[in-house]
């Protein structure tokens, strides 16, 4: 579930990127984004041995038991996306209902 909830995450990352872009900001935010999600997916290499497509989930368990010391590293590079984009002035007024 750990890394289903990840690959959700990395995947939001990227789509909140470019939603700041596309609200005005600059390629900053963007490429913020990318940093947080390139995190999670050396997450995904360290753990699976691939970076997108991680074949870790089977029938019947797991291919490999998750260590503590990589618990240590997801818990260390838990995204700021949010937190960046609800900080900005422009992003708050444009996305509410």
């Amino acid at each position: 579930m750990i890394l289903a909830e990840f690959t959700r995450v990395q995947n939001h990352a990227a789509s909140i990127g470019f939603l700041i872009q596309e609200m005005g900001a600059s390629g900053t935010p963007l490429m913020y984004a990318f940093k947080e999600r390139e995190k999670i997916l050396d997450l995904f290499e360290s753990l699976t041995g691939s970076r997108m497509m991680c074949n870790y989930m089977r029938f019947g368990g797991c291919r490999v038991d998750i260590s503590a010391a990589w618990l240590d590293a997801a818990r260390k590079s838990l995204p700021v996306c949010p937190r960046l984009s609800m900080s900005l002035k422009r992003s708050s007024p444009r996305t509410k209902f």
